[in-house]
């Protein structure tokens, strides 16, 4: 979200108007190698690209992958978090090996009330 804000805030100073505006949002993660398994937040060091979905392209999932591969089966992850920082969702698996970051409905409606307070003219996805 501070990225969205901040981005958002030097579109806004351009004078583009709002209603012009559609926040995308990303059905997707991404996923990445930690180097360290007793790092395992945004911002730790990585080695490389970690899962990788249906689509083939390492390090990144479609949603509704994680959901039926690792959120609906809590024996297929390791830890999962939202981060209050990054407000998004983390999924560590493989042994605190991999680390996942990606958007729930929680995440999703705090993104979408943004884009209602601002007044923009939607959201996309």
């Amino acid at each position: 979200m501070t990225y969205i804000t901040d981005t958002m805030s030097y579109i806004f100073e351009s004078g583009l108007p709002r209603e012009k505006l559609v926040l995308g949002l990303a059905a997707y993660a991404r996923s990445t190698t930690l180097k360290n398994r007793t790092c395992i937040t945004a911002g730790c060091p990585i080695s490389g690209s970690g899962l990788t979905g249906c689509h083939g392209e390492a390090g990144t999932l479609p949603l509704f992958e994680i959901k039926e591969t690792y959120l609906d089966d809590p024996r297929m992850y390791d830890s999962l978090y939202y981060n209050p920082l990054t407000e998004s969702m983390e999924l560590i698996t493989g042994g605190n090996t991999t680390f996942t970051s990606f958007d729930d409905e929680s995440t999703f409606n705090k993104k979408y009330q943004y884009a209602s307070s601002e007044c923009l003219r939607g959201i996309m996805w």
